[in-house]
């Protein structure tokens, strides 16, 4: 009972405020946040305005079909314009750069939730989700970056996805970090310049087959891709103008994971 006394008379900071907002806060936190809010009518129509985008984008990411919805990159938009006013939630600009994702149709839900890694690679074909990443090289978008500064933080997106990110070389500089779910759990996508090989891509994802897969090369037309799975997540690195050195720089990336 002292604790719940001690903990809602606690000041209320931004931290409870996110936490509120993506339901992860406790009673005697949420009794707290709940009476500051209700003396601060202006800040609580804020607040209560992101939650109802959250729920919007939540449930237009949940009917996510082959073809991009609609409503999913219109919530999407809705969420993105909200977000400039103010610090937002790190879940909230997760999800707007999901809905972004999903609105072009460079993570395919469909594609993920059918994927088989183990089977398709002892046939010799790349996954699903390799040919996916191939397709949509040249269609990545500016997205809402995962972290408040848009820095790369892999340890904040391994607590937040379990999924542990290859350590970069230091000449690579990520651009762009973004979240997308799948059948199997979140994936991660990374924009990354390079010194040597242009503007390439890294996705990981849980492909829902356990398996362990040597670095693979694939080829279409300019474009190559290396791809390989570490246990339950998988791996694709794409590039365009780096054909020649991306087996060495996925191979390079694989150590780094062990």
């Amino acid at each position: 009972m002292t604790h719940l006394h001690d903990s809602a008379h606690d000041p209320v900071v931004e931290t409870d405020l996110q936490r509120y907002i993506d339901g992860h806060i406790s009673l005697p936190r949420r009794i707290a946040v709940e009476a500051h809010l209700a003396a601060r009518p202006e800040l609580a129509a804020r607040v209560m305005q992101d939650m109802r985008l959250r729920d919007e984008l939540t449930l237009a990411l949940a009917q996510v079909q082959p073809a991009p919805r609609p409503e999913t990159g219109q919530a999407a938009r809705r969420l993105s314009r909200a977000l400039r006013w103010g610090r937002r939630s790190e879940a909230l600009r997760r999800l707007a750069a999901v809905g972004m994702f999903l609105a072009i149709g460079w993570f395919a839900h469909a594609e993920y939730g059918a994927l088989g890694i183990g089977k398709v690679s002892a046939s010799g074909l790349p996954p699903a989700f390799v040919e996916e990443a191939i397709d949509r090289f040249d269609e990545r978008p500016s997205v809402i970056r995962e972290s408040s500064g848009g820095a790369y933080d892999p340890l904040h997106i391994l607590a937040e996805t379990a999924i542990a990110l290859p350590a970069l070389p230091d000449d690579w500089q990520v651009q762009d970090v973004a979240v997308a779910p799948s059948a199997y759990g979140p994936g991660v996508g990374l924009s990354i310049a390079t010194p040597d090989m242009g503007s390439i891509s890294l996705i990981a994802l849980r492909p829902g087959v356990f398996d362990v897969v040597p670095v693979t090369i694939a080829h279409r037309g300019e474009l190559a891709v290396a791809y390989w799975q570490i246990g339950d997540v998988a791996y694709a690195l794409v590039t365009q103008e780096g054909a020649r050195e991306i087996d060495e720089a996925a191979s390079r990336l694989l150590r780094t994971l062990y």
